[in-house]
Protein backbone atom coordinates (compact mmCIF):
# COMPACT_ATOMS: atom_id res chain seq x y z
CA UNK A 1 0.00 0.00 0.00
CA UNK A 2 1.24 3.72 -1.29
CA UNK A 3 -0.10 6.92 0.33
CA UNK A 4 0.09 9.99 -1.31
CA UNK A 5 -1.02 14.05 -0.69
CA UNK A 6 -1.15 16.84 -2.92
CA UNK A 7 -2.21 20.44 -3.62
CA UNK A 8 -5.87 18.89 -4.04
CA UNK A 9 -5.89 18.77 -0.13
CA UNK A 10 -6.32 14.78 -0.12
CA UNK A 11 -4.74 11.32 0.21
CA UNK A 12 -4.82 8.84 -1.87
CA UNK A 13 -4.37 4.90 -1.14
CA UNK A 14 -2.59 3.43 -3.91
CA UNK A 15 -2.22 -0.90 -4.79
CA UNK A 16 1.20 -1.00 -5.85
CA UNK A 17 1.24 -3.65 -7.62
CA UNK A 18 -1.76 -3.37 -10.02
CA UNK A 19 -1.00 0.45 -9.95
CA UNK A 20 -4.77 1.53 -8.86
CA UNK A 21 -6.38 3.68 -6.39
CA UNK A 22 -8.12 2.37 -3.43
CA UNK A 23 -9.16 5.28 -2.23
CA UNK A 24 -9.84 8.84 -1.63
CA UNK A 25 -9.37 10.22 1.76
CA UNK A 26 -10.63 13.85 1.94
CA UNK A 27 -11.00 16.07 5.07
CA UNK A 28 -8.11 18.42 4.95
CA UNK A 29 -8.38 21.99 4.08
CA UNK A 30 -4.94 22.92 2.71
CA UNK A 31 -2.68 21.01 0.49
CA UNK A 32 -0.66 18.04 2.04
CA UNK A 33 3.00 18.23 2.81
CA UNK A 34 3.82 14.97 4.35
CA UNK A 35 2.53 11.19 5.41
CA UNK A 36 3.63 8.57 7.84
CA UNK A 37 2.66 5.02 8.12
CA UNK A 38 2.56 3.81 11.22
CA UNK A 39 4.69 0.49 11.36
CA UNK A 40 1.90 -1.85 12.18
CA UNK A 41 0.25 0.34 8.90
CA UNK A 42 -3.14 0.92 10.68
CA UNK A 43 -2.86 4.67 11.20
CA UNK A 44 -1.92 6.97 8.33
CA UNK A 45 -0.57 10.71 10.03
CA UNK A 46 -0.88 13.55 7.38
CA UNK A 47 0.42 17.21 8.03
CA UNK A 48 -0.63 20.24 5.74
CA UNK A 49 0.15 23.71 5.10
CA UNK A 50 -3.02 24.96 7.16
CA UNK A 51 -1.11 23.29 10.04
CA UNK A 52 -3.24 20.60 10.86
CA UNK A 53 -2.20 16.76 11.22
CA UNK A 54 -4.90 13.93 10.56
CA UNK A 55 -4.72 10.65 11.93
CA UNK A 56 -6.34 7.74 9.37
CA UNK A 57 -7.54 4.53 10.31
CA UNK A 58 -6.50 3.01 6.84
CA UNK A 59 -8.92 -0.22 7.03
CA UNK A 60 -11.20 2.02 7.25
CA UNK A 61 -10.77 4.78 5.08
CA UNK A 62 -11.83 7.33 7.44
CA UNK A 63 -10.40 10.21 10.02
CA UNK A 64 -9.98 9.48 13.39
CA UNK A 65 -9.24 13.03 14.56
CA UNK A 66 -7.78 16.26 13.42
CA UNK A 67 -4.73 17.33 15.35
CA UNK A 68 -4.27 21.16 16.10
CA UNK A 69 -1.72 22.98 17.49
CA UNK A 70 0.61 24.33 15.05
CA UNK A 71 0.71 27.71 13.92
CA UNK A 72 1.65 27.06 10.05
CA UNK A 73 2.06 24.41 8.03
CA UNK A 74 3.36 21.18 9.29
CA UNK A 75 6.13 19.89 6.42
CA UNK A 76 7.01 16.37 9.12
CA UNK A 77 5.34 13.90 10.77
CA UNK A 78 6.35 10.83 12.35
CA UNK A 79 5.36 7.94 14.54
CA UNK A 80 7.84 6.74 17.40
CA UNK A 81 8.51 2.76 17.16
CA UNK A 82 6.34 1.64 19.36
CA UNK A 83 3.56 4.13 17.75
CA UNK A 84 2.25 5.31 20.66
CA UNK A 85 3.70 8.86 19.81
CA UNK A 86 3.41 11.13 17.24
CA UNK A 87 5.90 13.57 15.98
CA UNK A 88 5.62 16.77 13.87
CA UNK A 89 7.65 19.64 12.60
CA UNK A 90 5.93 22.95 11.76
CA UNK A 91 7.05 25.83 9.96
CA UNK A 92 6.21 27.68 13.11
CA UNK A 93 9.36 26.14 14.23
CA UNK A 94 8.21 24.06 16.88
CA UNK A 95 8.26 20.39 16.78
CA UNK A 96 4.53 18.68 18.64
CA UNK A 97 4.79 15.33 20.32
CA UNK A 98 0.89 13.59 20.13
CA UNK A 99 0.27 10.80 22.51
CA UNK A 100 -1.55 8.50 20.63
CA UNK A 101 -2.86 5.68 22.89
CA UNK A 102 -6.52 6.92 22.44
CA UNK A 103 -6.62 6.29 19.25
CA UNK A 104 -5.29 2.88 19.03
CA UNK A 105 -7.31 1.94 21.77
CA UNK A 106 -10.28 3.09 19.59
CA UNK A 107 -8.91 1.28 16.34
CA UNK A 108 -8.89 -2.28 18.81
CA UNK A 109 -12.29 -1.53 19.45
CA UNK A 110 -13.88 -1.30 15.98
CA UNK A 111 -11.85 -3.91 14.55
CA UNK A 112 -13.40 -6.36 17.71
CA UNK A 113 -16.90 -4.43 16.76
CA UNK A 114 -16.43 -5.55 13.35
CA UNK A 115 -15.75 -8.85 13.80
CA UNK A 116 -18.66 -9.22 16.38
CA UNK A 117 -21.15 -7.82 13.52
CA UNK A 118 -19.53 -10.03 11.07
CA UNK A 119 -19.43 -13.08 13.56
CA UNK A 120 -22.40 -14.85 12.45
CA UNK A 121 -22.19 -14.02 9.08
CA UNK A 122 -18.67 -15.50 8.58
CA UNK A 123 -20.19 -18.64 9.21
CA UNK A 124 -22.76 -18.54 6.18
CA UNK A 125 -22.10 -20.07 3.17
CA UNK A 126 -21.88 -17.58 0.96
CA UNK A 127 -19.51 -15.34 2.63
CA UNK A 128 -16.07 -15.05 0.95
CA UNK A 129 -13.51 -17.02 2.68
CA UNK A 130 -11.19 -14.00 2.58
CA UNK A 131 -13.84 -12.18 5.02
CA UNK A 132 -14.30 -15.27 6.89
CA UNK A 133 -10.42 -15.83 7.99
CA UNK A 134 -10.29 -12.22 8.30
CA UNK A 135 -13.01 -12.02 10.96
CA UNK A 136 -11.71 -15.17 12.92
CA UNK A 137 -8.01 -13.41 12.81
CA UNK A 138 -9.46 -10.53 14.77
CA UNK A 139 -11.65 -12.76 16.81
CA UNK A 140 -8.29 -14.54 18.11
CA UNK A 141 -6.70 -11.29 18.81
CA UNK A 142 -4.51 -11.42 15.45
Amino acid sequence: LLASGSDDRTVKLWDVASHTCLATLEGHTADLFTLCFRSDGRILASGSRGGTIKLWDVAARRCLATLEGHENAVFSVAFSPDGQTLASGSADRTIGFWNLTYYDRHIAGNLEYQAARLSSASDAPSTPPALRAWADQVRNGG
